[in-house]
């Protein structure tokens, strides 16, 4: 897959979780030996905006040779989490009704 089609893919599955933001979509860096090496793998994060206040998580490094399947699973897993810490950090309130 093409990066700026990777990118395009993310806005569109964040756009139908409101509370769900893009950030930091490029490269993935290993340290090795303390220097940054550059991969041939992609992350990206996502921030949960609630009430003024925001938390980041970071997506597993992924391929461009995944395919959609693998990337809207990756998006879900990293969704799920920086929701579930949110939730747990009370940056979301659940409320019934």
């Amino acid at each position: 897959m093409n990066p700026k089609y990777v990118r395009y893919r993310l806005d569109v599955l964040a756009s139908f979780c409101p509370w769900l933001e893009v950030k930091d979509f490029g490269k993935h860096y290993e340290l090795t030996d303390d220097r940054s090496v550059e991969t041939d793998k992609f992350t990206f994060s996502l921030s949960v905006v609630s009430g003024g206040s925001k938390f980041t998580k970071e997506s597993k490094a992924f391929s461009l040779y995944n395919d959609k399947p693998a990337l809207n699973r990756i998006f879900l897993e990293t969704a799920l989490g920086v929701t579930e810490m949110a939730i747990e950090n009370s940056f979301i309130n659940i409320s019934e009704g």
